[in-house]
């Protein structure tokens, strides 16, 4: 009775691990801060959504974590973004950017901001 139980714990321990694993490296990530620029332009593509066409715009930037590193990001949207804004992105390897909020100058942290600027 007791190897079926050690068995059994074991074969938990490990779905729980293997799923904690997988929530890690599909989930968590980084923030990034960017400058949606005047000058930067999408490219544009026509794709399938919700069975409609519509038009995705993809813009490559380039934005900086809290410690002022920097990284190429990929932010694709359905709507053009206001030009002279910040956003702050959630980005992680395997799915690249997952979501982003507007923020005002003041809410960008200091080491970003300086080399946003």
């Amino acid at each position: 009775m007791k190897k079926v139980l050690l068995v059994f714990a074991a074969v938990i321990l490990f779905i729980g691990g293997s799923g904690y694993s997988w929530y890690i490296s599909n989930y968590q990530g980084a923030n990034y801060y960017v400058f949606i620029s005047e000058d930067c332009e999408p490219t544009e593509k026509e794709v399938k959504h919700k069975g409609r066409k519509t038009t995705q715009y993809t813009y490559l930037l380039k934005g900086y974590n809290e410690k002022g590193e920097s990284q190429e990001l990929e932010l694709k949207t359905f709507y053009k973004l206001i030009p002279n804004t910040y956003l702050e992105a959630f980005s992680n390897k395997k799915k690249k950017v997952t979501s982003w909020v507007e923020r005002s100058r003041d809410e960008i942290p200091r080491q970003p901001l300086e080399q946003l600027e």
